[in-house]
């Protein structure tokens, strides 16, 4: 089964925590089956209270997306227990940092492959580096 760039980025933010909650995803995934299941239930996540302060061009992506990979994983009559393996690392990422002008913390997360991982400690590297010749100055 082969899906689009955009439904894959669709599903990308749809399991991205920072963009949409555990509980949120538990009812887009809710309403994208209702909305396949029934024409009464069709694009009521609009309305749905439990995505307000979330980036309703978000919501509707994931929605999108959901529904889209349900239609397609029926097309082929697939279920739950059909998976590929990638045999890959992923590594789950959470930093804090701070933001200017506030005593707030921000919690950014991301996800990455080990090579993306050992990209991103070298650059961190250089980063201290540099920060600690400008301190000499």
């Amino acid at each position: 089964m082969e899906l689009s760039q955009s439904t894959l980025d669709g599903l990308i933010l749809a399991g991205d925590n920072a963009h949409v909650s555990d509980k949120s995803l538990s009812v887009l995934v809710t309403r994208a089956f209702d909305g396949l299941l029934d024409d009464r239930h069709k694009n009521l996540i609009s309305k749905d209270p439990s995505f307000r302060g979330t980036d309703q061009a978000i919501v509707k992506e994931a929605y999108a997306a959901l529904v889209t990979l349900v239609s397609e994983a029926s097309k082929y009559d697939l279920d739950n227990n059909h998976l590929e393996r990638v045999n890959e690392a992923v590594y789950l990422v959470s930093l804090k940092t701070e933001v200017p002008g506030s005593r707030e913390l921000k919690e950014v997360q991301f996800s990455c492959t080990q090579e993306q991982l050992q990209d991103l400690v070298g650059k961190l590297k250089d980063a201290c580096k540099c920060l600690e010749k400008v301190g000499q100055i």
